[in-house]
């Protein structure tokens, strides 16, 4: 019925999470998130020291303007792509 591996959720034994809990980035708080794009997402990466949001666009779209942006003083480099 199960593999002889299985273990039940119940013989899990718990783990504390809060040490992979993150923090808010000093960028972050100033550049506040970048716009969402439809079709698509981004997530966030370091380059050089600086915060950047790296975008990419869903099966079957392509992305239209730059893949990356980055928060300089209190803003994005520059609005977020599209996917089409």
């Amino acid at each position: 019925k199960y593999p002889t591996d299985y273990v039940s959720c119940r013989d899990v034994a718990s783990m504390n999470l809060e040490v992979w809990r993150e923090e808010e980035s000093k960028d972050l708080q100033q550049c506040g998130s970048p716009r969402p794009i439809k079709n698509g997402d981004f997530i966030f990466s370091s380059k050089s020291g600086k915060l950047t949001a790296l975008y990419s666009c869903y099966h079957g779209f392509t992305l239209e303007g730059a893949a990356e942006i980055f928060c300089e003083g209190d803003r994005w480099s520059d609005g977020p792509p599209r996917c089409a």
